[in-house]
């Protein structure tokens, strides 16, 4: 395994770092014509989309729980 201490790395960072390898070797294996390796795309894509939507969900809750503790 690449990364042994995982301590220093998030759980989601991991996740999205694991789904990048397999689509860059597809890349590479396909002369990144990019209609070949569109499973590996959408999959690391929908990846960094949850990711997003994890942590805007995230940023909101630490908003309202700032408003509510300044009020």
């Amino acid at each position: 395994m690449l990364l042994r201490s995982t301590s220093l790395f998030s759980n989601n960072w991991l996740t999205w770092f694991s789904l990048l390898i397999p689509l860059n070797v597809c890349r590479k294996q396909n002369n990144y014509k990019i209609w070949e390796c569109e499973h590996e795309r959408h999959t690391y894509e929908k990846c960094q989309y949850d990711d997003y939507v994890r942590r805007m969900k995230e940023l909101s809750k630490k908003k309202l729980a700032a408003a509510q503790e300044s009020e």
